[in-house]
């Protein structure tokens, strides 16, 4: 499990004596638009590049892009007013916050309460020969914005989740628990968003165990895409267990039931539950990423 730092450009320079420390980032993820007719279904604008360019002299940032499709068809344009940004750089990574942003579309439409932060600290998992490969985001916008027909939000298509897992299951006569936080959790989405295989990495159901299954696979998921998230709800998975690069069914470790879910508004974080054979009751709260809030 580990942590992808961003790369970034600095130039340092003077105009006239006034100092300047210009940094530029670039982030690739999707946006989650959210239509304000709640009858209409929500929708995802998949790889927009949104580009980030701060001033650390006056602690001032804008964004922009040219590629946002609300329609999936068309690409819009459009750059932010310069928004206050509190950055901060630590143990190789780096963080900023902004919000109270508005900007215009290309379309003439107006963008309102533009607001979020971006990081470098963002979580992934790798194995030898993984066969999904994963779509790391080295530096993660995570913002939302309202345009004059939804809510827009942005994300990643291939998260890695670290957090803790919680198993209950009944060992000789006693009731056990076991808790761990080695386990990372993926949802690796489909272009669509229609379906997706969902990874546990470094899994260990109960105490027992000898050691960690490297990978528990479920693969082909649906997902619902709704107001306040994604879901995924599935019963009767037989996964397939990775090792060495290699997929093998594992009826034995059928998940009997199977449930992955947004739980938070910035959609960095996730509540999974499932049951494995009658026998293993597990639950998991994690994160994706580094929160960077203002408090």
């Amino acid at each position: 499990m580990g942590l992808t730092l961003g790369g970034m450009s600095m130039g340092l320079s003077s105009c006239l004596g006034e100092p300047e420390n210009l940094v530029s980032y670039s982030s690739t993820v999707s946006n989650y638009i959210i239509p304000n007719d709640p009858s209409k279904p929500v929708v995802v604008n998949a790889s927009c590049t949104y580009n980030l360019r701060l001033d650390g002299v006056k602690n001032r940032i804008t964004v922009s892009t040219s590629n946002f499709e609300p329609d999936g068809r068309n690409d819009l344009s459009f750059t932010s007013n310069e928004m206050d940004c509190l950055a901060v750089s630590a143990g190789g990574y780096v963080s900023g916050n902004f919000a109270r942003g508005t900007a215009k579309l290309s379309n003439g439409q107006e963008i309102t309460r533009l607001f979020g932060f971006y990081t470098s600290a963002v979580y992934n998992y790798e194995v030898p020969g993984d066969p999904f490969r994963p779509l790391l985001i080295p530096t993660m916008l995570v913002m939302s914005y309202q345009t004059p027909d939804a809510l827009v939000k942005t994300f990643s298509m291939d998260p890695f989740f670290r957090g803790e897992t919680t198993t209950t299951y009944t060992f000789g006569e006693a009731d056990q628990t076991y808790k761990t936080n080695d386990a990372v959790y993926r949802i690796h989405f489909s272009s669509d968003m229609a379906s997706a295989d969902v990874i546990i990495y470094n899994i260990k159901f109960a105490q027992q165990m000898p050691r960690p299954l490297q990978g528990v696979v479920l693969k082909d998921l649906p997902v619902e895409l709704g107001r306040n998230g994604y879901r995924i709800n599935v019963e009767n998975i037989v996964p397939e267990m990775l090792e060495s690069g290699e997929l093998t069914p594992y009826p034995a470790y059928t998940f009997d039931k199977f449930t992955i879910e947004t739980s938070s508004e910035d959609m960095t974080q996730v509540a999974c539950q499932y049951t494995v054979k009658g026998v293993f009751h597990g639950s998991f709260n994690g994160s994706s990423c580094a929160s960077f809030k203002v408090q």
